[in-house]
């Protein structure tokens, strides 16, 4: 199985989305300077990298496959995020970090992650089926 590296730079993308917004949401309900939250997000995206490459949501899939083994990977690899993170906020005391942007970013980026992958992967499914229906149209032209 062949890992893809757009994959991963859209899943970057889309967590940085995710955590800038909550940044943003964060700092319009409180005055707090947001600079502690800098600094852990690289060890975050680290830690996001390798969990979802274990559990399989970077993997090329084809068209054949079902969305909700996709969606599965998606959910699976976040909610382990989610809980790898919580407990390294536990174990290490990270009470400085705010619990709403953690939880808020693990949010939006899976709710992000579905939409964008249902929108590829129908678009990708479609398209197949167009070329085989534009190939059945050219047998058919061709028989008559």
């Amino acid at each position: 199985m062949k890992i893809k590296t757009g994959k991963i730079i859209g899943d970057l993308g889309i967590l940085s989305i995710a955590f800038f917004l909550s940044l943003i949401i964060k700092r319009f309900s409180v005055s707090q300077p947001i600079s502690p939250h800098f600094w852990i997000f690289p060890v975050f995206v680290f830690v996001w990298i390798i969990i979802s490459s274990v559990t399989g949501k970077y993997i090329d899939y084809n068209p054949d496959i079902s969305v909700k083994r996709i969606n599965y990977a998606i959910l699976l690899s976040n909610a382990i995020m989610f809980g790898i993170t919580t407990a390294l906020v536990y174990f290490f005391r990270l009470d400085f970090l705010s619990r709403f942007i953690l939880l808020s970013t693990f949010l939006i980026a899976t709710f992000l992650e579905i939409v964008v992958t249902l929108i590829f992967f129908y678009n990708k499914k479609l398209t197949k089926r167009a070329e085989e229906h534009e190939k059945y149209n050219l047998e058919i032209t061709l028989s008559k």
